[in-house]
C-alpha cells in the first residue's frame, strides 16, 4: 500500500466508440483515498464482520506498519478514523486500540450531530418516532405471536416497578419501544427507532436531573403505562388497524404532554447528549 498523506485526484481520458456521445468530454476528477483511509476502512470491514473479535486488541504498532507498509502518523490517523466511529479505543501503554462492535449510541449522536447543524427542532424527533412505529405495532398485531406478546407485558412490569424512578423508568420505557419495533422484524425500521428513542432519552434524563416536575412526571408515567397496556390488548387480539391508530394517538400525546415539562419546540442541542 503506497503511504501517502495528501489527496490525489486523476483524470480519465473521454469514452470513444459509438456510445462516447453520451460521456462529457471533459476530464473527470477522481478522488484517490488516503492511505490512512484504506488502511480504516480494512480493519473496518474486519472488525464489522467479526473477524477481529469485540474487545480484543489490534496488534501493536509496528507490527500494523509492517503488514500495510506505511507510516507510523498515517497508521495513527487510520486509528483516529475509527475511533471518531467508535470502532476501536485508544489507550496508553502495551494494550493500544482495543475493538468495539457499532453502538447506536455513536450514530444517534451522529445524527443529533447532523440535525443540529441543520436547526431541526426537538418536536420534529417526537413526530418522526410517532410516524415509524405505528405501521410496526400493526404488523405485530398481524403476526400475532404469544412470545411477542408476553415480552412486551414483562416490560410493562419492569415499568410499573419504577415509575418514581427517573433512570429506570426511561430505561424501561426505552427497551419497550425498542421491542415493539424490533418484533415487528423489520432491522433497519428498528435502528431508525433506536437511533431516535436514543435521543429522546438523553433529553428526558437531562430533563429529569433538574428535579422539576416530579409528581407530573409520576402520573404521565402512569397513563403512558396504561396506554401500552392497551396496545398489548390490541396487539394480542390481533387488530392491527385500530393498534396502528391508537399507538400514533398516543404518541402524539406524549410529545404534547413532555412540552408541559419544557418547550420541545427548541433546536436539538448535542451538547446535552
Amino acid at each position: 500500500m503506497t503511504d501517502r498523506g495528501e489527496r490525489e485526484t486523476c483524470r480519465l481520458q473521454p469514452a470513444r466508440g459509438p456510445k462516447a456521445g453520451i460521456v462529457s468530454s471533459s476530464p473527470v476528477k477522481v478522488r484517490v483515498p488516503k492511505a490512512a483511509e484504506l488502511v480504516a476502512n480494512h480493519l473496518r470491514e474486519q472488525i464489522i464482520n467479526s473477524l477481529i473479535p469485540e474487545g480484543e486488541s489490534l496488534p501493536q504498532e509496528a507490527e500494523m506498519i509492517e503488514q500495510y507498509n506505511v507510516s507510523r502518523p498515517t497508521l495513527r490517523e487510520a486509528f483516529r478514523i475509527l475511533e471518531s466511529e467508535g470502532l476501536i479505543t485508544i489507550s496508553r501503554g502495551s494494550r493500544g486500540a482495543r475493538v468495539h462492535l457499532p453502538k447506536v449510541e455513536v450514530v444517534s449522536r451522529h445524527l443529533g450531530v447532523l440535525l443540529q447543524a441543520r436547526g431541526v427542532k426537538l418536536d420534529d424527533v417526537y413526530r418522526a418516532r410517532a410516524l415509524v412505529e405505528p405501521p410496526a405495532a400493526r404488523l405485530v398485531a398481524e403476526r400475532k405471536n404469544t412470545a411477542d406478546i408476553e415480552q412486551l407485558n414483562a416490560i410493562i412490569e419492569k415499568e410499573r416497578g419504577s415509575l418514581e424512578d427517573d433512570g429506570r423508568f426511561s430505561l424501561a420505557s426505552n427497551e419497550f419501544h425498542r421491542t415493539l419495533v424490533k418484533i415487528a422484524e423489520v432491522e433497519t425500521l428498528c435502528l431508525i427507532v433506536d437511533m431516535l428513542n436514543e435521543m429522546l432519552e438523553r433529553h428526558l434524563l437531562s430533563l429529569y436531573m433538574s428535579g422539576a416536575h416530579h409528581k407530573d412526571r409520576v402520573t404521565a408515567r402512569r397513563k403512558s403505562v396504561k396506554a401500552q397496556q392497551k396496545l398489548v390488548t390490541l396487539l394480542e387480539a390481533g387488530q392491527g388497524a385500530e393498534a396502528e391508530t391508537f399507538w400514533r394517538q398516543h404518541l402524539e400525546a406524549v410529545g404534547a404532554a413532555i412540552a408541559k415539562f419544557e418547550r420541545i419546540d427548541q433546536d436539538i442541542d448535542i451538547a446535552r447528549f
